[in-house]
């Protein structure tokens, strides 16, 4: 029987060019890189001045090598150490065979720049990704991976391992610079609310259980961070855009890009949340915006104002829940915890406290109203520009409330 192998394939000759996959880096017994080689063996490149000839890229490598060692000493540290993009499990490497190491059974190669591609062979490749990201799009990614043997431990690992790089990669925004793969509810939350950290600053990080879709965590207060996921889609012509969608107020904002949700979105978000936290009666927590309130009226008691006018209203961060505010589950809407600031006043002689919303676009305060031909309760969102005019809606309300009461108490 003829053999399907080609005998020259199975012979690796000093000078041959091997085209390779980034497996690791190593600092021991030597700086290098550990890669597998499309020939079905184990090499490394050595990271020296006569091995690797690009300078830029090899102090790029003792840079992230003296990085990874200082966050490994500091074990209180939570700071995530980005690879670069060359250095990641599964990146193209190429090299020329120059030794063989054989204690340790490994080809020593020489690092050499990936080949020149033909103007042809690009755009062939440039319109198979293409096909390939529809093809995606339209929900044959995990079909694609069903194919694979499961009845193997080893490739149903792989699969497995496969699969889930897969769903993280596969959006252009997990190549931001802000971009974490971090999946666990605290890491970046613990990272984000340091008091170094400015209100506003946020990262990125996967949504779990969805594709094509990212969460922005933004640090909205001195103890709050909230999670905002955002869905990368692409239109009909193939650019590639951004849907903000908000469920509180059931609209969607689209952005064009990453960084233009940031600057848009996050920016405008942060200032108003900044004018909020400059006010003169805000407070830092729920409780020393009671005494405020309490203190207020107190004073008016003292001037001698009547009691149907007496007024008094504060605004707080509320205390962080046990978990993250999520801007996606309706069923919270009514919960004032889920939102990182509130609005407390003065209703029917005691203090209530609704939700404050902040976007881009406005200050948003729920309030429970009742509808004149039904006579039915309900809530509805109040918009406001400014926590001036947040102030205003609040009072007109409580102003409202205490007429309506009166009637009720006079029929």
């Amino acid at each position: 029987h003829e053999s399907i192998l080609d005998p020259r394939e199975l012979i690796v000759r000093e000078g041959d060019q091997l085209e390779c996959t980034v497996e690791g880096i190593q600092s021991k017994p030597f700086p290098s890189i550990r890669v597998s080689t499309s020939r079905g063996l184990n090499a490394v490149i050595p990271i020296t001045e006569e091995e690797f000839g690009n300078s830029f890229l090899r102090a790029e490598f003792f840079a992230h090598v003296a990085a990874r060692e200082e966050a490994r000493r500091d074990k209180d540290s939570f700071v995530h150490i980005a690879t670069p993009e060359w250095l990641r499990k599964g990146a193209p490497i190429f090299g020329i065979v120059s030794s063989c190491l054989y204690g340790r059974c490994e080809l020593r190669l020489q690092w050499t720049p990936a080949p020149a591609i033909s103007e042809g062979a690009e755009r062939r490749m440039r319109r198979e990704e293409e096909e390939e990201h529809f093809r995606l799009e339209e929900g044959e990614l995990e079909d694609t991976f069903m194919l694979a043997d499961t009845s193997s431990a080893v490739s149903s690992v792989k699969s497995t391992s496969l699969l889930q790089h897969a769903l993280v990669y596969r959006t252009k925004a997990s190549r931001h610079s802000l971009f974490r793969n971090v999946l666990t509810n605290g890491t970046l939350e613990r990272l984000l609310l340091k008091t170094d950290v400015n209100i506003g600053e946020l990262l990125l990080r996967p949504f779990p259980g969805r594709t094509n879709w990212i969460t922005l965590c933004i640090k909205v207060g001195a103890e709050r961070v909230i999670n905002w996921p955002i869905r990368e889609s692409r239109g009909r012509s193939g650019n590639l855009y951004y849907e903000v969608p908000d469920k509180r107020l059931d609209k969607v904002q689209n952005f064009d890009s990453i960084d233009h949700c940031i600057y848009t979105f996050v920016e405008k978000l942060a200032t108003r949340i900044n004018i909020l936290r400059q006010h003169r009666r805000f407070y830092l927590t729920v409780d020393a915006a009671n005494a405020g309130i309490s203190q207020a009226i107190q004073e008016q008691r003292e001037q001698l104002v009547e009691e149907s006018r007496q007024f008094a209203y504060a605004f707080a961060e509320t205390a962080a829940p046990s978990q993250v505010a999520q801007f996606t589950n309706p069923s919270s809407a009514l919960s004032a915890s889920v939102f990182p600031y509130c609005v407390v006043y003065l209703l029917g002689g005691r203090p209530r406290q609704s939700p404050v919303h902040i976007d881009n676009e406005g200050l948003y305060v729920k309030l429970k109203t009742v509808r004149s031909a039904t006579s039915q309760t309900g809530y509805e969102w109040f918009r406001a520009t400014d926590p001036e005019a947040l102030a205003f809606i609040i009072k007109n309300y409580a102003n409202q409330v205490h007429k309506l009461s009166a009637k009720f108490a006079n029929s």
